[in-house]
């Protein structure tokens, strides 16, 4: 059945029209506001996110800073016990480098001992330590017409039974002899400069032990 239309249902129809448009205009704002409200939001939580990821990223590049200066500075307080050592070794080192000169200089001059004494005891010890009934002490030309003599008595009444001969020897520097045996098949070179090459080692640790140049050093190396 169809229903009538009234005469005035144009102008109703354009009421109808015009509140359908008025709701879905008023409908798309709504939506458009939450749209943008939820944009808003997102963005905001996108920019906290990226800050509190920027603060961990600088988080960790300071605390890796952090990490490799204290690597350092542990890198640098470990080498200076071994930098203090190498300082205190170079100096005792240096001393005695120099007090060793100056025993060579002392020989060199013959300062501060008896020649002839210290000659005869050196000849002595190198007889004592050494095998045979016939010797040979060489002397520097110098020294044996000086000290020959009186060297070769010595020895002669220090070992009796023995045959004992002193003689010049170019090849002979330096103060104190050169004993040989007879058949020269051994040789004590006992002058005083080859005795302190020798000697030196040993020396030089009763040297610093006694000056306090160990003590130094034993200071630096736990430093």
């Amino acid at each position: 059945m169809t229903r009538a239309i009234p005469a005035e249902a144009p102008i109703g129809r354009d009421e109808d029209a015009s509140a359908l448009c008025a709701a879905v205009i008023a409908d798309g704002e709504r939506d458009a506001r939450e749209i943008e409200r939820s944009a808003a939001e997102r963005i905001a939580e996108l920019k906290a996110s990226a800050s509190e990821q920027a603060a961990a990223v600088r988080g960790e590049a300071l605390e890796s800073a952090r990490r490799k200066a204290l690597r350092q500075r542990e890198l640098v307080l470990a080498t200076i016990p071994l930098e203090l050592s190498r300082i205190a070794a170079a100096r005792v080192e240096s001393q005695l480098t120099e007090i060793r000169r100056s025993i060579e200089e002392r020989i060199r001059d013959r300062r501060g001992f008896d020649v002839p004494r210290t000659s005869e005891r050196l000849a002595q010890d190198a007889i004592d330590r050494m095998e045979g009934d016939s010797f040979v002490v060489a002397l520097a030309p110098a020294d044996h017409g000086e000290l020959g003599k009186r060297l070769g008595d010595a020895l002669r009444e220090r070992y009796p039974g023995r045959k004992v001969a002193v003689v010049a020897d170019e090849t002979v520097r330096g103060t104190g002899p050169v004993v040989r045996t007879g058949d020269g098949r051994c040789c004590c070179d006992n002058r005083l400069e080859e005795r302190l090459v020798r000697m030196w080692p040993e020396l030089r640790q009763r040297i610093a032990s006694r000056t306090g140049l160990a003590r130094s050093l034993d200071v630096g190396g736990e430093a």
